[in-house]
């Protein structure tokens, strides 16, 4: 945002061994090492070596999920030294799912709109997004402590979340669109401790999510459940920043586990 030889793996927000800084430019090692703001770095590419290449083969999509952390970008870090490649990285923090659609997905390399890659090199895309959509819309709701059943939240809430998965579903349309695309591994959100009183929303959010990347739509997509892995509680607080939710490198860690589990269980890496 899913099998990885025939699937696109998307993942999302509520909705060499180590990396060689050898070779790259100034700019990209600022923004790995958290040097410079996120807004520099939201088309940050994770250069290779002459003796590893860079290679587009892995793209991640979305919001601060991806862009923010400690170091920026922890967690698409952390898969960078759990697969030995080089991703593009193109997420956007503060993103909503219309900018990810609009924006995010015609800069993927060789990208025309018409399904076509005339290089085709693009094989996984990895995105999540939504949590945006929501965050201002849904604000008075969570401040009220609102966390019943869907018909108590307000209009404007209720709305934001049809266009988030709205848009979601047209996303990963586009994505399975282009041909050499595989896999779509689209990454949901988590219970961080400032989710305490939108447990439901998220629980809503994850089910409607996970069912897009159903055979009825594409075969391409895989959800990953992040609901579902320990140590992601509201008391968790020692994996996130001082926000509570974005996460330090503990936090990259258990993410990015999490998603390689899942890469590797359709064979993404092979």
């Amino acid at each position: 945002m899913l099998e990885f030889t025939d699937k696109l793996v998307i993942a999302a927000g509520i909705f060499g061994v180590a990396f060689s800084m050898s070779g790259c430019k100034q700019s990209e090692i600022d923004c790995v090492a958290g040097n410079k703001q996120p807004e520099s770095c939201d088309l940050y590419t994770a250069v290779g070596t002459e003796s590893s290449p860079m290679e587009n083969d892995v793209i991640i999509m979305g919001d601060s999920l991806w862009d923010l952390g400690s170091p920026y970008g922890a967690i698409p870090l952390n898969l960078i030294e759990r697969s030995k490649k080089t991703y593009l990285e193109l997420a956007r923090s503060g993103a909503h799912t219309n900018y990810i659609r609009d924006i995010e997905i015609p800069k993927i390399p060789n990208y025309n709109g018409q399904g076509l890659d005339p290089d085709p090199t693009v094989k996984t895309i990895i995105v999540n997004g939504g949590a945006n959509n929501l965050k201002e819309p849904c604000k008075v709701d969570l401040e009220n402590n609102i966390n019943v059943d869907e018909g108590t939240y307000s209009t404007a809430c209720t709305d934001a979340f049809t266009v988030a998965v709205t848009e979601a579903e047209e996303i990963i349309s586009l994505l399975s669109a282009i041909d050499s695309v595989e896999n779509i591994v689209w990454t949901g959100p988590q219970y961080f401790p400032v989710s305490v009183v939108s447990e439901n929303l998220i629980d809503k959010t994850v089910g409607e999510l996970s069912s897009l990347c159903s055979d009825d739509l594409t075969e391409k997509c895989t959800y990953v459940d992040l609901t579902q892995a320990p140590m992601w509680g509201p008391d968790d607080a020692s994996i996130y920043l001082y926000d509570d939710i974005h996460v330090n490198v503990a936090g990259a860690e258990l993410i990015g586990g999490q998603v390689w589990s899942i890469l590797e269980s359709i064979g993404a890496y092979r």
